[in-house]
């Protein structure tokens, strides 16, 4: 019994008096309101008693909506803008113009690797040969010398010497007149109709270093000749590198003086106490 009175008048159900809508009988009236009737509430607005509020509806104040009853456009005062105003000297300010991205930073393009040209090229596997093939022999590099690539790095390499003339008295800036391709094309002719025949060397007296009253004779062979000496030097170069000790920096390339120094200095460093120095004396002059 107790629980069908329950049923029937509830007192209180979920904190609302009067109990919920549920099997509540509700009398029709036939008033007529004016303006938009108010929605029944359903779901869990039923048990909260006064309907929730929504946007407009709701008060000014903590808790209340946010916002106003007058339109956007007729607002005098309100949230401020949420846009920033950038001065024209924006660049001073460490900001990017008004109006402008800032641009994004372009990677750097990968650069190509450079190409040997086919002089060094054939150094390079001519080294690696006799390096890995010490006990081979070059028996056909003469068609090397030959070749119109090794003579032009050749030629190359002797106008930056510059140097003096030779026997025949013909300089770098008479062979620029004369026609360098026009030169370099009879070098070659010649070296292939085997032909070609070394000139006479000028002999001349330079005073030596650090010794006042003493000179030393040196032999300039003419444009020619060095053209076809340093031809000869690009080939067999490699292979007498593949030779050399580490240790070893006289005349070679990329080898200076002072890396022999270095290297005494960190012997000397490391414990070994004694440098020997030998020198060939008079080794270029002629036998007596």
């Amino acid at each position: 019994m107790d629980r069908d009175k329950a049923r029937v008048n509830p007192i209180h159900r979920g904190g609302v008096e009067g109990g919920g809508t549920q099997r509540q009988r509700i009398s029709t009236t036939g008033e007529t309101l004016f303006g938009p009737a108010e929605a029944t509430p359903t779901g869990r607005e039923a048990y909260k008693g006064e309907t929730r509020k929504r946007s407009n509806d709701a008060g000014q104040g903590v808790g209340g909506g946010h916002s106003t009853e007058e339109p956007r456009e007729n607002r005098g005062e309100g949230r401020a803008a949420t846009s920033i105003n950038r001065p024209t000297l924006g660049k001073a300010a460490g900001l990017p113009p008004q109006g402008k991205a800032t641009p994004r930073p372009r990677l750097a393009k990968r650069k190509a690797p450079a190409r040997l040209d086919p002089a060094r090229k054939l150094q390079r596997t001519l080294y690696r040969v006799a390096k890995q093939q010490p006990e081979r022999r070059f028996t056909l590099l003469y068609d090397k010398v030959c070749r119109q690539d090794i003579l032009q790095e050749a030629w190359r390499r002797v106008k930056s010497n510059k140097g003096a003339a030779g026997v025949d008295e013909v300089d770098i800036d008479e062979i620029r007149e004369y026609g360098e391709a026009r030169f370099l094309n009879e070098i070659e002719q010649a070296l292939r109709d085997v032909n070609y025949r070394v000139s006479l060397v000028r002999r001349v007296h330079i005073p030596k270093t650090g010794q006042p009253g003493k000179t030393r004779p040196l032999g300039i062979p003419t444009v020619k000749d060095r053209v076809v000496q340093m031809a000869v030097k690009l080939v067999i170069e490699p292979l007498f590198e593949a030779d050399f000790a580490p240790c070893s920096f006289g005349f070679r390339p990329k080898k200076t003086p002072r890396m022999g120094l270095s290297i005494i200095a960190e012997k000397t460093q490391a414990g070994y106490p004694q440098v020997v120095d030998v020198d060939l004396k008079s080794y270029l002059d002629p036998a007596s």
